[in-house]
C-alpha cells in the first residue's frame, strides 16, 4: 500500500502487471513479413494460458461473486483487463485491414469475437472448477478459432 494511493489502484496495477504479457505481446508488433495464422495462433495460445492459469480464474470467481456488492471490482477489471486487451487485439486488426492483410469494418466487434470464441468451453469449465481437459484437443480448438476468424476476415 505504501506505493499505491488506494485499494483501486493496488488492483489496477496488479492486473496490469498480469495481463502485460498478453496485452504488450510481440505478436501485436506491426511485422508484414510474419503470416497473420502464425501471430493469431501465438496471441491466441497466450490469451488462453493466461485467463485458464489458476490465479486469473480465482481472480474472475471472487470478481464474479463480488461484482454486485463492489461494483466498481468489477468496473476496474473490466476497464483494466478485458477492455485494455480487447482494445490493443482491435488495434492490431485495424493495422491489419490498413496494410489490406485483413477485411473487417468492425476491428472492435472482431476482436470480441475471437475473444469470446478462444474462451470456449475450457474457461467455462475451468470457472466451474473442473479440468479443462486435453491440452491437445485445446490447441486444436485454438488453431480452428484462429482459421474460423481468418475465413471470416480475409
Amino acid at each position: 500500500y505504501a506505493r499505491y494511493r488506494d485499494k483501486d489502484e493496488l488492483f489496477c496495477a496488479v492486473l496490469e502487471r498480469k495481463c502485460a504479457p498478453v496485452v504488450f505481446a510481440e505478436e501485436f508488433a506491426a511485422t508484414p513479413d510474419r503470416p497473420l495464422r502464425d501471430s493469431l495462433i501465438a496471441f491466441s495460445r497466450s490469451f488462453l494460458s493466461l485467463i485458464l492459469d489458476d490465479e486469473p480464474v480465482r481472480l474472475h470467481r471472487v470478481i464474479t461473486a463480488e461484482g454486485p456488492r463492489s461494483p466498481r471490482v468489477a468496473e476496474l477489471f473490466m476497464e483494466n483487463a478485458v477492455v485494455r486487451l480487447k482494445d490493443r487485439l482491435a488495434d492490431w486488426i485495424s493495422a491489419e485491414v490498413a496494410s489490406g492483410r485483413l477485411r473487417t469494418a468492425d476491428p472492435m466487434g472482431a476482436a470480441w469475437r475471437l475473444l469470446g470464441a478462444l474462451k470456449g468451453e475450457a474457461f467455462m469449465r475451468a470457472s466451474l472448477g473442473l479440468s479443462i481437459g486435453d491440452p491437445a484437443e485445446l490447441d486444436r480448438d485454438t488453431i480452428a478459432c484462429v482459421d474460423d476468424f481468418l475465413r471470416a476476415n480475409s
